[in-house]
């Protein structure tokens, strides 16, 4: 195969340009990270779906940044399964947009640490929805809270929500946290919730659909911090749920 010294001597970027899939896989992996943006920018489009799992996954961060248009869009799903996070944290938001959930859901959660507050901005509901369990879980506050309360908060599967760790849930700000379902969080994301958290809780579309157990599960701390229109939107039913020592 191609090692470096071959590598080195392709001076004229245009040049890798003329190889076929034999070719680029012959290059080995030492080598292929001696290629330049520019030699990436250059392999034909239709081409770029023969680089080895061990290329893709040697990229570097100029090397991905070149991982634009339909070099982004061909990527098949075992080649983006292996970009690193510093390969993703490279690729434009607006090219990451292309990968399809199919895609999505293949990356490594160690991966996800790559990607940009505009990168999970740009997913859409069906990307979202790709995100595995691990994948969620996987995700710092400082990403989660890139998530619009609208259209992709909401979008959270249920098997997502219940995915989130207390931290995470914690880490929500208040209109990511009117955005959820309550009807999906257990008792211990329940209680993770912030005073503030909880005082931004919708009266009629979250207070009211807490269930008797999620009630119960209530800090003394957060049943303090239910404003006047939270608790005049209690039920009988919760009401007589909640213990002598939460009131």
């Amino acid at each position: 195969g191609l090692n470096a010294a071959a590598i080195t001597a392709l001076g004229n970027a245009d040049q890798i340009k003329n190889f076929d899939a034999a070719q680029l896989q012959s290059i080995s992996v030492k080598a292929f990270s001696g290629l330049t943006s520019a030699h990436i920018a250059t392999i034909d489009a239709t081409l770029i779906d023969d680089l080895t799992t061990k290329q893709v996954a040697s990229i570097t961060a100029e090397q991905a940044a070149a991982l634009t248009g339909d070099l982004a869009t061909n990527l098949t799903e075992t080649q983006v399964a292996a970009l690193s996070a510093t390969a993703l944290a490279a690729i434009s938001a607006e090219d990451f947009k292309t990968f399809t959930d199919a895609e999505i859901a293949l990356i490594k959660p160690k991966s996800l640490a790559g990607l940009s507050d505009a990168h999970i901005a740009g997913l859409d509901a069906t990307q979202l929805k790709a995100l595995t369990d691990k994948q969620i879980q996987a995700l710092n506050v400082t990403q989660l809270n890139a998530l619009d309360p609208d259209t992709q908060v909401k979008e959270l599967l249920e098997a997502q929500v219940k995915a989130l760790s207390t931290k995470q849930i914690a880490g929500l700000d208040a209109d990511q946290i009117k955005a959820i379902n309550v009807a999906h969080l257990d008792n211990k994301q329940l209680a993770a919730l912030t005073t503030t958290q909880v005082a931004a809780l919708d009266p009629d579309e979250q207070i009211k659909n807490l269930t008797d157990g999620q009630i119960k599960a209530l800090t003394t701390a957060q049943v303090a911090a239910l404003v006047v229109g939270q608790i005049q939107a209690l039920t009988d039913a919760q009401v007589t749920a909640l213990t002598t020592k939460q009131a």
